[in-house]
C-alpha cells in the first residue's frame, strides 16, 4: 500500500524546493564571480600598496615621501561601456564588479593594511622593549667650543705672565653603536675623543687629547628576560595587521552581499509592478463586465461599486510597486556608482539581466521513499 503527499503539501515541498535552489544559485554565483572580479577590474583600480622593500638599493629612499594616488570621485568607464538606449543593462556579476570599483568604502578599508604593515615594521625595530632597537644604531656626535676670558691678575690667574686674556679650546668627537636582541640583551660600544687647548702659559701638556673606547653588555635577569616579553609588541602588531586584512575582507563581504540584495530585490520589484499592471487590467475589466451586466438588468448594482472599489485598491497597490521600484533602482545606483548625481546616471533606467527561473515541478514522492530519504 503506498501513500502519496496530497496536492497542497506537494507545492509546498515544491516552494522549499525552489527556494534550496534559489539559494545554491545565489552562493555558487558568488564564490565563481570571487576569482575573476580581480581580472575584470581596471588596471588603474589595482593598487599593489607602497613597497617597503626599496630601501635595499637605495638606503635614502626610505626617507622620501610615499606616493599616494589621488582619490578618483568619478564614476568608472565600465558604467558608460554598459548604458544602452538610455538604460543600463546589468548582470549580477556586472552589478557586483561595478560596485567594487565605485565604492568609497573599499577604497578607504584599503589603506587599513598598509598602516598595519608601517606599525608591524615599527615594533620590528624594537622601540618600547628593554633591549631597546633591535636595529642596529650608529650615533655620531661632534662640537667646538671656544672660550676668550679677560685676565686682571695674572698671578691669581696661573699664568704669570701679563696676558689680556686667555682662550680656551675645546673639541669632541663621539661615535656609539647599539643594538638590542629579542632575549632582552643588548650592547653599546662608545668611542669618545677630546682635544683641548689653551694659550695660557702654565699649560703643561697643550694641547691635550684624550680617547676612550667603551664597551658595555647587558642581560636582564627578571623583568625584562626572554622572548615573551620583548617580542610581544610584534605579536601584537601581526594580530592588528591579520584583524586589518579580515576588516577589509569584510568589507569586500559586505559589499558584494549588499549589491546580490540590492539586484534581487530591483528584479522583484519590476516583476511586482507587472503583476500588479496586470491586477489593474483585471479589476478594469471586471469593472466593465459588471456595468454591463447591470445595464442589461443581470446583475445588482452594488456590484458596479465593489468593482469599481477593487480598481481603485488595485491601482494603488500599482502606486506603492513603482514607488518601490524607484526607491530599489536609487539605492542599486548608489551602490554601484561614486557620483549619482551624474547627469547620465540620473536619466538611465536599470535592467537586470539575470532573472531567477522557476525550477521544473519535482515528481511525487511517496511515503516510502519520503522515510527512505531521511
Amino acid at each position: 500500500m503506498s501513500w502519496t503527499i496530497p496536492p497542497k503539501e506537494k507545492v509546498n515541498m515544491t516552494e522549499r524546493h525552489f527556494l534550496r535552489i534559489a539559494a545554491f544559485v545565489l552562493v555558487t554565483g558568488a564564490l565563481v564571480a570571487a576569482p575573476a572580479l580581480a581580472q575584470q577590474l581596471p588596471a588603474y583600480k589595482i593598487d599593489k600598496g607602497p613597497d617597503y622593500s626599496r630601501g635595499k638599493t637605495n638606503p635614502l629612499a626610505v626617507y622620501a615621501p610615499i606616493h599616494v594616488s589621488a582619490p578618483v570621485l568619478t564614476n568608472s568607464p565600465r558604467v558608460d561601456q554598459l548604458i544602452q538606449n538610455g538604460e543600463l543593462r546589468l548582470s549580477l556579476q556586472d552589478a557586483i564588479s561595478l560596485a567594487l570599483e565605485n565604492n568609497l568604502d573599499i577604497s578607504v578599508q584599503r589603506y587599513t593594511p598598509w598602516l598595519s604593515d608601517l606599525d608591524l615594521l615599527r615594533t620590528k625595530a624594537g622601540l618600547g622593549t628593554a633591549a631597546g632597537s633591535f636595529d642596529p644604531r650608529l650615533t655620531s656626535t661632534t662640537s667646538w667650543q671656544r672660550a676668550t676670558n679677560p685676565i686682571n691678575n695674572p698671578v691669581l690667574s696661573g699664568s704669570l705672565v701679563a696676558l689680556a686674556a686667555i682662550t680656551n679650546n675645546n673639541a669632541q668627537a663621539n661615535m656609539a653603536l647599539s643594538q638590542g636582541f629579542h632575549t632582552g640583551t643588548s650592547y653599546a660600544i662608545t668611542w669618545n675623543n677630546t682635544r683641548q687647548s689653551s694659550t695660557s702659559p702654565g699649560a703643561i701638556v697643550n694641547p691635550s687629547v684624550q680617547s676612550t673606547l667603551i664597551f658595555g653588555f647587558s642581560q636582564p635577569l627578571l623583568n625584562g628576560f626572554g622572548f615573551t616579553p620583548n617580542l610581544r609588541f610584534i605579536r601584537i602588531a601581526r594580530n592588528n595587521k591579520r584583524i586589518a586584512d579580515l576588516t577589509f575582507t569584510n568589507q569586500l563581504i559586505t559589499t558584494v552581499s549588499s549589491v546580490q540584495n540590492l539586484y534581487w530585490d530591483l528584479v522583484f520589484a519590476r516583476e511586482d509592478v507587472k503583476v500588479k499592471k496586470r491586477s489593474v487590467e483585471l479589476a478594469e475589466k471586471l469593472y466593465n463586465d459588471n456595468k454591463r451586466q447591470v445595464e442589461i438588468g443581470t446583475l445588482a448594482p452594488i456590484e458596479v461599486v465593489r468593482a469599481e472599489a477593487e480598481v481603485a485598491r488595485t491601482r494603488q497597490d500599482l502606486i506603492v510597486a513603482q514607488t518601490f521600484l524607484l526607491q530599489q533602482q536609487t539605492l542599486l545606483k548608489n551602490a554601484v556608482t561614486k557620483n549619482v548625481m551624474d547627469a547620465t546616471v540620473q536619466t538611465i533606467e536599470i535592467v537586470p539581466t539575470d532573472v531567477i527561473s522557476k525550477p521544473p515541478p519535482v515528481e511525487a514522492v511517496t511515503l516510502a521513499d519520503a522515510v527512505k530519504e531521511a
